[in-house]
């Protein structure tokens, strides 16, 4: 229990000095179509670039998943990193934490809701998928950050 309540007081304190680095914290909503037969690793979102093609921008890398048990029910968790600081891919970032929903009319895909830490300014933001046998192509719907 005292575990616990340290880790959520580190991750208020980090959420809360996020603006003093220069950044915005976003919620991002994510749904990944075949997630489990596809051996799905992580996403990268794209940026809109002045000239209006969309340039890879972030890497948030999924990691363990596991089931815990919260108010008498279970509930799937995943960690993710989100390797984007600074809008300079490569630098390491948080690792977080969200739960995993599943629809219920697919059950190979998942829902997750993630923070994406945005430094540079506001744009309009793409996503692929990537697993060991390379990346999608980019998300057929976009999204204001």
């Amino acid at each position: 229990m005292r575990g616990r309540l340290f880790r959520g007081a580190v991750v208020v304190l980090s959420l809360l000095a996020i603006p003093m680095l220069g950044c915005e914290a976003k919620r991002v909503q994510i749904q990944l179509d075949r997630f489990e037969s596809s051996a799905i690793e992580g996403v990268f979102l794209h940026r809109q670039a002045p000239n209006g093609s969309f340039q890879r921008i972030c890497e948030i890398r999924f990691g363990d998943r596991q089931t815990v048990v919260r108010k008498g029910e279970e509930v799937e968790r995943i960690k993710y990193v989100q390797n984007c600081l600074g809008g300079q891919q490569g630098q390491p970032a948080l690792m977080l934490e969200t739960t995993v929903q599943h629809p219920a009319d697919d059950p190979d895909a998942i829902v997750l809701d993630l923070w994406y830490l945005r430094f540079e300014d506001s744009g309009l933001y793409k996503a692929s998928a990537f697993n060991a046998a390379g990346e999608s192509v980019l998300s057929a719907s976009s999204l204001q950050l």
